[in-house]
């Protein structure tokens, strides 16, 4: 399960780029079911990097196709920087 801290910040920045009648799954894929754009995707990674106070590499994102990838992601990198291993 997806650490509560993350799961909202990464909610809550898809909710202003997506249109309110998606739902919103860790499930969801983000370019078929939430129609996100490369540009959005990219507003979304630095939006929610500037909150987590985190720097993820962008090589982490390639294989990112739905929100739990994407929270996974950041959740790595945020146990990373805890245990002081890594950006």
């Amino acid at each position: 399960m997806a650490d509560d801290e993350t799961w909202i910040t990464v909610y809550a920045q898809l909710r202003t780029l997506v249109p309110s009648h998606f739902a919103i799954t860790h499930e969801s894929k983000l370019r078929e079911d939430l129609k996100l754009l490369s540009d959005d995707f990219s507003a979304l990674v630095i939006y929610v990097e500037k909150s987590l106070n985190l720097k993820v590499p962008p090589a982490e994102f390639t294989h990112v196709t739905t929100v739990g990838d994407l929270i996974a992601v950041f959740e790595e990198h945020g146990a990373r920087k805890s245990r002081g291993s890594g950006p």
